[in-house]
């Protein structure tokens, strides 16, 4: 998987618990990731990738944000050790094999089907 698709995928996954829209297990998705990827960039002292989470969980509907996000994850997933990347893939694979629309949709920004990430939350149906 791309790193800049695994990117995108991360933080279309993040969308329905940061913006408290959709279903309940696709927050539970979001919550999971959104605290994986903050005890990850802490752990690491990654202040810059730390500010980029919590200014989108600040503000989740700006699209400037999320591609602050994507890029930072990006470039975390390039420069950091294999395992950053193993586990963000496996995780964002998880997403995908879920029943939910988040699942789908996951897997729609992956394969490519998927143009505009940004205003996709909530209940989506494709």
């Amino acid at each position: 998987m791309e790193v800049t698709d695994l990117a995108l995928a991360t933080v279309a996954a993040l969308g329905p618990y940061l913006t408290n829209v959709g279903e309940t297990a696709a927050k539970k998705i979001g919550e999971d990731l959104y605290n994986w990827l903050k005890s990850r960039f802490e752990k690491e002292e990654k202040k810059d990738s730390q500010t980029a989470l919590e200014q989108l969980k600040l503000k989740p509907e700006s699209e400037a944000r999320r591609a602050v996000l994507v890029e930072t994850i990006t470039d975390y997933a390039k420069m950091e050790p294999e395992d950053f990347r193993t586990e963000l893939t496996e995780r964002i694979q998880q997403i995908t094999s879920t029943k939910t629309e988040l699942g789908t949709l996951v897997g729609q920004v992956i394969s490519g089907k998927v143009a505009v990430v940004n205003t996709m939350y909530g209940n989506i149906n494709m």
